[in-house]
């Protein structure tokens, strides 16, 4: 486990993750990525489905954008795998991110849904906003699809599925989920899963 391999590290003096860059600062990081872990059950839009028409992304293949201050890897006995990506309500930062491209995806539509829950601080209003989550094209530097539902569509403590739509990968798309940058409203924000469905008809 992350202990023995910190360990490891140490005794053969490993020093830095990268050119310039101090082990110390990584191991924090690291270790929060080596939480407990189960086996994900099969998403309910998959249920049924061949292997080869559903992917399901969990939180240790997100690009995660500002790990350890806009978002951390977290224990979470009510995510799929008992783990999620949780980021503090406050920040408005587009933290978990994954890029919806490559020889895998492209060339067929695929829909697009995420796993999220939020924990709404005291006294939030119903209307306010829980987080936002969608897809972006890069090259175009615009959104072809978001959504941003309320504490009230949203909150709860339960995991909810969102739909994203059906679309077709491409350079440069990639999905986001950033909360409401509001802790008045939001005290944290988890994502568990993102899956994608292959949709019957090709492009």
């Amino acid at each position: 486990g992350y202990r023995r391999f910190a360990a490891a590290l140490e005794e053969f003096g490993t020093g830095f993750h990268g050119e310039g860059r101090p082990l110390p600062e990584y191991l924090p990081l690291l270790e929060r990525r080596c939480i407990p872990r189960k086996t994900a059950g099969v998403p309910p839009e998959a249920a049924g489905l061949p292997e080869g028409r559903w992917i399901d992304l969990q939180e240790t293949s997100f690009r995660l954008a500002g790990e350890g201050s806009w978002v951390e890897l977290v224990e979470d006995p009510a995510a799929s795998d008992g783990g999620a990506a949780r980021m503090p309500g406050g920040s408005p930062q587009w933290a978990v991110q994954w890029p919806l491209s490559g020889r895998v995806l492209e060339g067929r539509r695929w829909r697009v849904r995420v796993h999220v829950r939020c924990e709404p601080a005291p006294g939030a209003p119903a209307g306010a906003t829980a987080f936002r989550l969608g897809i972006h094209d890069g090259g175009r530097k615009q959104d072809v699809a978001g959504i941003a539902p309320t504490v009230a569509e949203a909150g709860g403590g339960a995991y909810r599925s969102h739909d994203l739509g059906a679309h077709l990968p491409g350079p440069g798309l990639y999905i986001w989920v950033a909360p409401p940058g509001d802790e008045n409203a939001v005290k944290s924000v988890w994502v568990d899963r993102i899956t994608l469905v292959l949709e019957k008809d090709r492009a």
